[in-house]
């Protein structure tokens, strides 16, 4: 038991996963329209009132939504998918995204990895672990139309996140012609 904590220990040390990925980023002053209007959305819903605190607004994010954190998660709106996304379609990501919280599916994914990590045979179940992570997204997208999220608003927020931020930009080349 103790060695397993240890390499636990050891597994999340050497992966920076003791700190969030919440470092990474820049969060936006509460005062901003763009927080109030998120803060708007989440009082209208009862499901999402208890977010407070736990929804930050971020700049130079890698993903356009997620939940972070392995003890105490936080969900993560990139402020440019938030002027993409209406309010219903925010409401629908939102309460995806809260059933990630409710779960501790940063957690789990964690300890999900770190067994990978420490089974010899992990080649054989990594296809396995994919497929779980891709069914709690589903139990997500249920749990969030369940609570109240339009199904194709839901859609339509998936499809806005699913886009990449910005178009490719041509990267300058040195060659021979």
């Amino acid at each position: 038991l103790w060695a397993g904590a240890f390499l636990t220990f050891l597994f999340v040390r050497r992966h920076g996963l003791h700190r969030a990925a919440i470092s990474r980023v820049l969060r936006i002053a509460s005062s901003s329209s763009q927080r109030r209007r998120l803060d708007t959305v989440c009082a209208r819903h009862p499901s999402l009132a208890g977010l407070r605190g736990r929804v930050f607004i971020v700049e130079h994010a890698t993903e356009a939504l997620r939940t972070v954190g392995i003890f105490r998660p936080v969900v993560e709106i990139s402020s440019e998918i938030l002027d993409d996304l209406d309010d219903r379609a925010l409401l629908g990501a939102l309460l995806h995204e809260a059933e990630h919280l409710r779960t501790y599916d940063p957690l789990r994914y964690l300890l999900g990895s770190v067994c990978l990590s420490l089974n010899p045979l992990a080649r054989l179940l990594r296809t396995e672990l994919g497929r779980w992570i891709l069914a709690r997204e589903v139990a997500c997208d249920r749990a969030a139309v369940q609570s109240g999220a339009e199904p194709l608003s839901l859609a339509a927020a998936i499809l806005v996140a699913a886009r990449p931020n910005r178009p490719a930009r041509p990267e300058p080349v040195a060659c021979l012609a």
